[in-house]
């Protein structure tokens, strides 16, 4: 929604014209990006009752950008956001729990809560899910579950997600090993410029899994890796 048509809308009483705004003035869509600007239209986006107001606020508050940083604030926003249905809500709010954070480390509850943002499609929530199936992470520990977690994330282009998927077919964790298909994905994530999938491929190559021996092909992928920011594709390059 371009930002005068927002800003109209907000002045009318449309809540979710104020979360947009927000977002605008959020992100320098339009206008100079200006955070307090932001918070102010947030805040009347909640008080509207769009929980996605609610939601963006709370991030506010939780950087302390354009406010004075409120842990308590952020949380209760994220709970109304999340309790209204939405998934980032819960994904942020578990996150505080999981960390303990300003609140009492909880994680089982931060699981359920990675849970619910999953089923509400939020796939960075589905990565943390499976994350916390791993031994004393707060989950059960489920492989097979923890596979399809991994795999809605992938599929929805989260790609540390992809990254993890493919360390469970490597593995044959959840799922059948299969070197193809953990290449496939890891290739999905280097290509987005995920430094560490790089060094997975290059350690592929580097081993002769799933590909043919190659330490030419093996220092490609580790370059690729450090030009994205992983320290160990640095040092692989290297040779060291």
């Amino acid at each position: 929604m371009p930002t005068a048509a927002a800003e109209r809308g907000c002045r009318n009483g449309n809540a979710h014209a104020c979360t947009e705004a927000g977002l605008s003035y959020r992100n320098g869509r339009g206008v100079v990006r200006n955070e307090t600007t932001a918070a102010g239209y947030y805040q009347r986006g909640c008080d509207g009752g769009d929980p996605y107001g609610c939601v963006d606020l709370g991030q506010l508050y939780f950087q302390g950008a354009g406010l004075t940083r409120d842990d308590s604030k952020a949380a209760s926003l994220y709970q109304k956001g999340c309790d209204a249905g939405v998934a980032a809500g819960c994904l942020f709010l578990g996150g505080m729990y999981q960390t303990g954070r300003s609140l009492p480390r909880d994680e089982p509850r931060a699981f359920n809560l990675f849970v619910k943002a999953c089923d509400g499609n939020n796939v960075a929530a589905c990565n943390e899910a499976a994350m916390m199936m791993e031994p004393g992470r707060g989950g059960t520990r489920d492989d097979a579950r923890a596979f399809q977690f991994l795999k809605k994330s992938c599929d929805g282009n989260f790609l540390l997600g992809c990254r993890n998927l493919g360390i469970r077919y490597e593995e044959g964790r959840g799922v059948p090993r299969n070197d193809q298909l953990a290449l496939q994905v890891f290739q999905k994530a280097c290509s987005g410029a995920l430094g560490v999938a790089c060094t997975n491929i290059g350690d592929m190559f580097a081993q002769g899994r799933g590909v043919p021996k190659s330490d030419a092909e093996a220092k490609v992928f580790y370059g690729k890796a450090c030009d994205a920011g992983d320290q160990n594709g640095c040092r692989l390059k290297g040779g060291g």
